[in-house]
């Protein structure tokens, strides 16, 4: 569950496993996933950009705007999927 996800499987899938990484490294990656999807806010955008996905390097400007944006804003985020 996460407030910008699509839960795509519809009545499908009543149950979960849930693996929990370290927040050190999941909001560095969930950054890159981000750029590698240019930013998307729907699921039809994210799937336009989809085979940028893993396949570049981040743009360090671009990571530490994101960063000193929203770090705070992910960490309650994150503590929002621990909390489910």
């Amino acid at each position: 569950p996460h407030h910008e996800g699509i839960w795509g499987w519809q009545d499908h899938g009543d149950q979960v496993v849930l693996i929990v990484r370290n927040i050190r490294w999941c909001i560095d990656e969930y950054h890159d996933i981000l750029s590698d999807i240019n930013y998307a806010k729907t699921w039809q955008e994210a799937t336009e950009f989809m085979e940028n996905l893993y396949k570049g390097d981040l743009e360090d400007d671009a990571y530490v705007r994101w960063r000193d944006e929203r770090t705070m804003d992910e960490i309650g985020w994150y503590g929002w999927l621990i909390d489910y």
